[in-house]
């Protein structure tokens, strides 16, 4: 009896796993969860780059697949709510902003082809200031084209360096943003509402 309700809960176990396959269908596009080929890094380096209200940080791609990351057929897109200055990107990619905070970066002839264990690192500006890892890009995939043999949609995970307060603002008066605001004004609170 024992062994007979052990193969019937395997049996409703296997076809509760097979029907919960991470598989979606829209507009002929099918994304499927399989596991990163590409693990990419985010650094915050410095707020007020360049003397304006803008970041930089550092993107780096590893391959940590078996096949070579082409230079092209292939997209990046991702949330990021500080905004993406796509004309500082280096000249081996382009990036667009799509809608929102909705981004997206794409090879050029110029990206060197990504060999398995090879990385790259890619120097990011954005919009504003970073204040925490919460700042950060988000919702981050890589779609492939067609010919690929790849498939079509691929999230990717992005782990992110945390933000050290000494890059963050690297000299006394780093976090006043703009000149004309007097920020002498203000004070703390001296009750606390309970």
């Amino acid at each position: 009896m024992k062994g007979k309700q052990i193969i019937e809960w395997l049996t409703v176990f296997v076809f509760l796993t097979i029907g919960c396959q991470s598989t979606v269908k829209q507009n002929g596009a099918v994304a499927v969860t399989v596991e990163p080929e590409l693990k990419l890094t985010w650094e915050f380096l410095e707020n007020n780059y360049q003397q304006k209200s803008q970041n930089l940080s550092h993107l780096t791609l590893k391959n940590v697949g078996n096949a070579t990351l082409a230079n092209s057929g292939w997209a990046i897109y991702f949330n990021w709510c500080r905004g993406l200055i796509p004309e500082q990107l280096p000249g081996m990619l382009t990036g667009k902003h799509l809608n929102g905070d909705f981004y997206q970066i794409a090879p050029t002839k110029d990206f060197p082809q990504l060999a398995p264990g090879d990385s790259i690192i890619i120097p990011v500006v954005g919009t504003h200031w970073q204040m925490n890892a919460t700042d950060a890009p988000s919702g981050i995939y890589i779609v492939f084209s067609e010919e690929s043999d790849k498939p079509l949609i691929q999230q990717l995970a992005l782990s992110v360096k945390p933000v050290l307060k000494e890059r963050a603002f690297i000299k006394e008066g780093d976090w006043i943003r703009y000149e004309t605001v007097s920020y002498t004004h203000l004070t703390l609170p001296t009750k606390r509402i309970v």
